[in-house]
């Protein structure tokens, strides 16, 4: 490989040095499906381009809830699931949603069409910008200010941008959709975002002389007062089904945690062009950013085994606790527990503190190219890309879940309340607390480089539309790394496995990648085109991935286009789905079907959290991704319109059996062996499982564009939206049908007025509703309107522009789940509330 990367490095430059002509692009030029220009990007209220898609629902329009590339100039930069907040929006000329069918030079990715972000270059002066967003509840808060400076250095050009961003974080009892609700004396069923952790014992009963399970009961243990933020006890705990008036004590997580994190990130973006004589360009994107993040969340939670039969104290307790006629300091004249039962505590640690996760991180992205031309019909582009990435999470305080059971064991730790135990055990337990408290570390880094050449040419012309073509080759390396460990006082660590209360994977990996590529775009009708792409990637962990593009435009008339596409194309699998080891995550189940050998029934739903840890599988395949579609579109001044029908496909997807599955088939682990098994020893199940290419997924749909201007005595008026419909949705994972969690219909629609230099616009938001993913409820359909005014050159102030605005007028909250009032689903706005924007920018 490293003779390779010689090689290819030797041709560049021969090519580099190459001489005639004038420079320019032979390569088939893609195809733009929609464009946001820089005057709505300005006046969006938005701070990044994450935020932009965000905010209404572009996200799910552009995407289709799968990720896409995301492309800066046309080369790959990140992609829509990842972090977009380092593109300032003022670098932008402009964003397009890119069709898949005219990127067959990029690979598989691709394929589902990508986003293309256009950078500002031709402009002279400085321009300041700044935005305020303040929702109308308290937090949230936004801040933003960017400067940029355009103009010639020689005979070239540059553009530099700084932008900084600074966000503030959501209590989640600032928010009615994450809020604790609950009533006194009442149930958990009744109950939304209340944890059963507050201090809830669960004891498995056993036949005294089998030691065969018999049943399970519930405890409130402790005072379970609402001073220490608890709920007071509360009937029918979630997890296993207990007699029915049996108790646990629930907690209220959302008094004490962020809904949202904080936010400081600083963004310095160069792009520059300058002519090398006349036969080539140099071109130049660079972009370094750094950022600080901040998250507060509720004391760590779990549900942990624990042996109260040596401390009779403890015993006592929860007999006493279990009989409401029981007073302090008395004895249960029933008990329900005894020295052959196993218990398991669902607690709180409110002792320990909330956990915060403190992180930093840095990065830079630079692309440097040359192009130019070698004839008159043929030229070249080379490129060469290097990223790097560091960050860092810091967090406090974690509970080592053996320790934690070893020191209630000791009679160290008072379980019954954390934040309240008896003089006599004050100092035992705050010395527990200390010797079983971890503290989060996260190093994460990314580095890639890719060296890309080819040839482009033009050739016969039919129509005054040239024939096109590109070929060439691409090298990448790519490594990238996160490992995650918790830390103890005296510097031991430990497995992400063995604590209570977080998540998380490490991993490391390393993928070099061999590419060649060819596309051609073809006039042989004098209203006729063809496209045709194929992409040929060796990967050294993953083996071959190919990519393959053709499609048809054809113009009957004038006014009329017909398109045709299909492309397939492979996509790898990730480092952490291959090298990962054991990330937690807790899946809410239907119910919890005992133990046994499988398959297992539930006889009734229970709808409850469980643990779920999931390793990577270096023996994963790639993934294919497959499209086809065909578009009408119209347009005929002042009139534009499209229809098109897609149906998309991706199989082979690395993914893991739905958690209710797992529950029912998987064997339970025995031997020691903690993979593809349920854990279960009395208490809530744990599922273990590897990552593995089990999932399919299809949707055919429809996409409809339309849109008109009109500008008149008065002034300026049009109307534009975007309707996006799934006719079909199939969802199988390892051959079983699986409940498709996302609305069938998306509608986006824009009006706006413009008089002299006022102009007004209004954007309607709608996403029907849906049903859960175990379809025992729904969620209803969500409706947001958002208004802006722009006002240029106000009071006769020239280049000066003032924007303001209210995201989610009508203040639509967050739909809920009606069957589990703590699931919620909305776009970014929901989660704000009624939210008013300012933005001033100038240029001069």
């Amino acid at each position: 490989m490293i003779r390779l990367w010689g090689k290819l490095l030797l041709v560049s430059l021969i090519v580099l040095t190459a001489a005639p002509a004038n420079a320019g692009s032979f390569a088939p030029a893609p195809r733009v499906i929609v464009a946001l220009e820089r005057d709505f990007l300005e006046g969006s209220g938005s701070q990044s381009l994450g935020e932009l898609l965000d905010t209404g629902i572009l996200r799910y329009l552009f995407t289709g809830g799968q990720a896409l590339p995301v492309l800066v100039n046309g080369t790959p930069y990140a992609s829509t699931a990842g972090d977009l907040d380092a593109l300032p929006l003022a670098a932008m000329e402009r964003i397009e949603l890119v069709g898949g069918e005219s990127l067959g030079t990029l690979g598989g990715g691709t394929v589902r069409n990508a986003l293309n972000v256009v950078l500002r270059e031709d402009w002279d002066g400085v321009a300041v910008r700044a935005l305020t967003r303040q929702p109308s509840r308290t937090g949230g808060e936004g801040y933003q200010g960017s400067a940029s400076w355009g103009g010639k250095v020689g005979k070239g050009r540059l553009s530099v941008t700084a932008d900084s961003i600074r966000r503030e974080p959501i209590a989640s009892a600032d928010r009615d959709y994450s809020r604790g609700k609950w009533t006194p004396g009442g149930s958990f069923a009744d109950a939304s975002n209340i944890s059963r952790g507050g201090n809830t014992v669960f004891i498995v009963k056993r036949d005294d002389v089998t030691e065969a399970v018999t049943g399970v009961r519930s405890v409130a243990l402790g005072d379970c007062d609402p001073a220490d933020g608890y709920t007071g006890p509360l009937t029918d705990p979630p997890g296993p089904r207990v007699p029915d008036g049996d108790q646990g004590c629930g907690f209220d997580y959302t008094s004490i945690m962020w809904e949202t994190i904080k936010l400081d990130q600083q963004t310095l973006l160069l792009n520059g062009r300058h002519p090398l004589g006349d036969s080539a360009e140099i071109s130049v994107v660079a972009n370094f950013f750094q950022y600080d993040t901040d998250f507060l969340y509720a004391p760590s939670v779990g549900t942990f085994r624990f042996d109260p039969t040596q401390d009779a104290a403890l015993l006592a307790a929860i007999n006493c606790d279990a009989d409401p006629g029981c007073q302090p300091g008395g004895t249960s004249s029933s008990p329900i527990a005894d020295n052959n039962d196993l218990f398991y505590a669902s607690h709180r640690f409110l002792g320990h503190g909330n956990r915060r996760w403190r992180g930093e991180g840095e990065a830079y992205d630079i692309t440097a190219g040359v192009g130019g031309r070698l004839t008159s019909w043929l030229g070249y582009d080379t490129e060469l890309r290097l990223y790097r990435f560091d960050g860092t999470v810091r967090g406090d305080t974690f509970v080592h879940e053996g320790n934690i059971a070893a020191e209630i064991l000791a009679g160290n730790y008072y379980l019954r309340n954390p934040l309240k135990p008896p003089a006599d055990r004050a100092e035992a337990h705050r010395q527990a607390i200390l010797d079983t408290s971890l503290r989060h570390e996260t190093d994460a880094a990314a580095e890639s480089q890719s060296l890309r050449a080819a040839l482009e040419g033009s050739g016969f012309s039919i129509g005054g539309r040239k024939a096109a073509w590109t070929a060439g080759v691409q090298m990448t390396r790519a490594e990238a790394h996160s490992f995650l460990r918790f830390v103890g006082r005296d510097g031991t660590a430990y497995d992400v496995s063995e604590v209570l209360g977080s998540g998380g994977v490490s991993f490391a990996g390393k993928r070099e990648l061999l590419g060649a590529f060819a596309e051609t775009r073809l006039p042989v009708m004098e209203r006729l085109d063809l496209r045709f792409a194929g992409r040929a990637d060796e990967a050294d962990d993953v083996g071959a991935l190919r990519s393959w593009r053709a499609g048809a435009e054809y113009r009957p008339m004038d006014v009329l286009t017909l398109r045709g596409s299909w492309s397939e194309g492979q996509l790898a699998p990730g480092f952490a789905q291959l090298y990962g080891t054991d990330s937690q995550s807790w899946p809410y189940v239907e119910c919890d079907p005992g133990g046994g050998p499988p398959p297992r029934t539930c006889a009734a739903a229970n709808e409850l959290q469980v643990q779920r840890n999931t390793e990577g599988n270096a023996d994963l395949d790639p993934a294919t991704a497959e499209r086809l579609a065909v578009e009408a579109a119209f347009a005929k001044a002042p009139y534009r319109a499209s229809v098109e029908w897609f149906r998309e496909s991706l199989t082979d997807i690395p993914g893991n059996q739905t958690a209710d599955w797992a529950l029912r088939n998987l064997p339970e682990c025995a031997g020691g062996a903690t993979s593809d098994c349920i854990e279960r020893d009395g208490g809530d199940p744990v599922i273990h499982d590897r990552y593995a290419n089990v999932v399919d997924a299809k949707t055919e749909g429809i996409m409809a564009r339309f849109g008109a201007g009109f500008e008149t005595s008065w002034g300026g008026y049009g109307a534009y939206g975007t309707w996006r419909r799934e006719i079909n949705t199939d969802l199988t994972v390892d051959g079983v049908p699986e409940r498709v969690v996302r609305p069938k219909d998306m509608l986006r629609a824009r009006i706006s007025a413009r008089r002299g230099g006022v102009r007004a616009i209004w954007t309607a938001s709608y996403r029907s509703g849906f049903l859960n993913q175990q379809g025992t409820g729904r969620f209803s359909p969500w409706t947001g309107h958002d208004l802006r005014v722009d006002w240029t050159n106000p009071l006769g102030l020239e280049r000066l522009r003032i924007t303001g605005g209210i995201f989610n007028l009508t203040d639509a909250g967050y739909t809920v789940d009606t069957a589990n009032p703590a699931s919620t689903d909305g776009p970014t706005v929901a989660g704000w509330g009624r939210t008013y924007f300012l933005a001033l920018s100038t240029e001069f």
